[in-house]
């Protein structure tokens, strides 16, 4: 069994970093300031968060999604697709299609249904495709995980966040209409839970 529940997982990795006594600090994001990395010549110093704490170290690892570490650094970096041809590959750049997580039937995209002068409804880009194989600047629009589950006695109910407009997710709603099925998650992890990503 590879798959297990996230606060399995919190609770292995804990004991782990126990078995070392390794002090972990949360809740700690890097301040958002040119002084919150200090180094000499290309060695990282001392980074400072934005409470306040001062960090030093030896090594530092940016382990992050984000790179905040690595953008405050002054660190190169890249972002987006590499094109097919940089590393002689085939399996990055842009596609031009994909079998994987596809829409099976058609949905307009327009606000005004068949209107293009209308613009486009929420999600959808209005711009040129690209040359299949070339790379991008591009960057992920978002990513989650969520651990779902079907029993009403260990869940905890979702809540309608603040600012909901159900506007946003009008391609969905198209998508029902034109007979499209969303995807349900199954149970795929101990207890009767799923361990969802999206991105």
């Amino acid at each position: 069994m590879w798959r297990f529940e996230p606060h399995v997982a919190d609770s292995i990795i804990k004991s782990w970093l126990d078995e070392y006594k390794i002090q972990v600090f949360i809740n700690m994001p890097l301040k958002e300031s040119a002084d919150a990395v200090k180094k000499t010549g290309t060695n990282i110093t001392q980074i400072k968060t934005v409470n306040g704490k001062i960090f030093k170290a030896r090594i530092f690892i940016d382990a992050t999604i984000e790179g905040d570490l690595m953008a405050r650094a002054g660190v190169s970096f890249t972002r987006g697709r590499e094109s097919n041809a940089l590393y002689n590959e085939t399996k990055n750049g842009i596609i031009r299609e994909t079998t994987k997580a596809q829409f099976l039937v058609k949905v307009d995209p327009y606000k005004i249904p068949g209107d293009p002068n209308s613009g486009v409804i929420p999600t959808i880009r209005d711009e040129p495709f690209g040359v299949p194989g070339d790379g991008d600047r591009l960057i992920q629009a978002y990513c989650f995980r969520a651990c779902l589950t079907g029993n009403p006695q260990n869940r905890i109910a979702f809540s309608k966040p603040e600012n909901y407009d159900r506007g946003l997710y009008e391609i969905y709603l198209r998508y029902l209409k034109a007979g499209g099925k969303l995807y349900v998650p199954d149970v795929s992890i101990p207890n009767g839970k799923t361990d969802l990503g999206a991105a």
